[in-house]
C-alpha cells in the first residue's frame, strides 16, 4: 500500500515499460518513499508510476533527476471517501482502477484549470459512491497538472463520464489545458524502498 499525502512531493512518470519504472538509484535513495506501478487497461504496454518522495534535505537528491516525463508534483489536493483517512489517500493493488489525466497548461491558466477540476470534486463526484478518491497535483514549474482519480471499476468510470454535465465539465477542462491525455489503469504492483 502507498499513500498520497494532502501536501507532499510526488512524481508521475508515464511511458512504456522501463521509461516509467523507478530506477535502482531511486529504490536506494533516502528520498524514495515508495511507488505504485500502474498498467493501462486498454494499452498494456503503457505504464504510469506514481512515486512518493521525501521533502526537505532528503528529497533534494531527486531535484537533479527531473526529466520531461518525470516532473516533481506538489500541491496535492485530496477529496473523498473510503480510501482517505486523516488527509491521506491510499493506493492499494487490489482495490480500484485509476484514471490518470496528465495535462499541460499555460502557467497563467493553471489556477483556473485547478478551480474547474475542483468543480467536479465538489459537484459531480459525490453523487457516485464508486469514486474512492481524487487528487490534483500541480507541477513545480506550473505547466503540468495531473488528476489521479480512483474508482471501483472501469464500468463505474464510464457511468460518470456518460453524464451530460460531466461531459460539459470535461469540455471546459480541455479548453483550459494546452494538451491532455487520459487513460484508465490498474495498479500492477507497489514498490517500497529496499531499506524498509
Amino acid at each position: 500500500m502507498l499513500t498520497i499525502a494532502r501536501h507532499g512531493t510526488a512524481s508521475i512518470a508515464i511511458g512504456t515499460s522501463a521509461d516509467a519504472l523507478p530506477s535502482e538509484d531511486d529504490l536506494e535513495s533516502p528520498a524514495f518513499l515508495g511507488a505504485a506501478v500502474h498498467r493501462a487497461i486498454q494499452h498494456p504496454d503503457k505504464i504510469a508510476t506514481y512515486t512518493r518522495w521525501a521533502t526537505g534535505a532528503a528529497g533534494s537528491a531527486f531535484d537533479g533527476r527531473l526529466t520531461r516525463s518525470m516532473v516533481r508534483i506538489t500541491d496535492v489536493r485530496s477529496h473523498a471517501a473510503p480510501l482517505m483517512h486523516d488527509g491521506v489517500v491510499t493506493i492499494a493493488e487490489d482495490v480500484t482502477v485509476a484514471l490518470i489525466v496528465d495535462m499541460e497548461v499555460d502557467p497563467a491558466r493553471a489556477e483556473a484549470l485547478l478551480n474547474e477540476l475542483n468543480v467536479s470534486t465538489d459537484t459531480f463526484l459525490p453523487a457516485f459512491p464508486a469514486v474512492r478518491s481524487v487528487s490534483f497535483h500541480r507541477g513545480t514549474n506550473g505547466s503540468r497538472i495531473v488528476e489521479y482519480l480512483q474508482v471501483e471499476s472501469a464500468e463505474a468510470m464510464m457511468a460518470i463520464q456518460a453524464r451530460p454535465d460531466m461531459q460539459e465539465h470535461e469540455r471546459r477542462v480541455a479548453e483550459l489545458a494546452r494538451s491532455l491525455t487520459a487513460d484508465l489503469y490498474r495498479v500492477d504492483r507497489i514498490v517500497l524502498p529496499t531499506s524498509s
